[in-house]
């Protein structure tokens, strides 16, 4: 299980400390792998973790943040330590943008292991979140029918021009390993299968169903609809 977060944080969290926990009930092994907290409730058994990144704090490591929002090399040699140390049979993604990047979805393809990823909000299509415009908070689909350099143009995040065009490169960078096609360059992609809830699928779809998604670039993955983001595996 892959989270940035790997406590009781909010509702992605939640989410995938409940999954994580059933497996474990009906008898099979769970690792974690996130971002080091004090507030961990889960690990592994290597205790790898990333480098801690609060974007509040004001030390000299923030020089750094651009980077590592990026593209975590640490995140990527570490995700391969933990791959060799425990041979999982597949790898559910959560959220990872920002703190863990999609460095250890190129690092777990290489390595040639399964992977899923749930869709907790609306990121992989608006580097802001909401789909909202934050002057006056109507819904937006800027950035889903034009281009994520709408979030920089417009000064989407936090007001900030220097905030909104790395959350524009972000964004960028995580939709072309998620929603991508085949391999550009270094970027693998149509190696992760995604799980969406409703909302998310009815957005992009407009009422459309699943082909408008398909029209974004996703048919070489499986999109399955998770309409109430409650567990949906039957392992028996």
């Amino acid at each position: 299980m892959v989270n940035k977060f790997l406590y009781p944080r909010g509702g992605a969290e939640t989410y995938m400390l409940e999954i994580g926990a059933y497996l474990q009930s009906q008898g099979h092994q769970v690792s974690y792998f996130g971002m080091r907290d004090e507030r961990n409730t889960v690990g592994n058994s290597l205790e790898l973790e990333t480098a801690a990144m609060d974007f509040r704090s004001r030390g000299l490591g923030r020089i750094l943040y651009p980077l590592r929002v990026l593209y975590s090399q640490e995140a990527r040699r570490k995700i391969q330590r933990l791959i060799r140390a425990f041979s999982p049979d597949v790898i559910h993604l959560n959220n990872i943008y920002y703190h863990l990047t999609p460095s250890i979805i190129d690092g777990a393809a290489e390595l040639g292991v399964p992977m899923v990823e749930t869709v907790h909000d609306f990121h992989l299509v608006c580097p802001n979140h909401m789909m909202l415009d934050p002057e006056d908070m109507t819904p937006c689909r800027r950035c889903l029918d034009g281009s994520v350099w709408s979030c920089a143009g417009r000064r989407c995040i936090h007001g900030s021009r220097a905030k909104s065009v790395l959350g524009s490169l972000e964004a960028g960078n995580l939709g072309a390993h998620l929603l991508g096609n085949g391999q550009a360059g270094s970027v693998v992609t149509g190696a992760v299968d995604l799980v969406a809830g409703a909302q998310f699928l009815q957005v992009l779809a407009q009422g459309g169903g699943v082909g408008v998604v398909v029209a974004i670039g996703v048919h070489r993955h499986y999109v399955m609809l998770n309409p109430h983001f409650k567990i949906f595996l039957s392992l028996k």
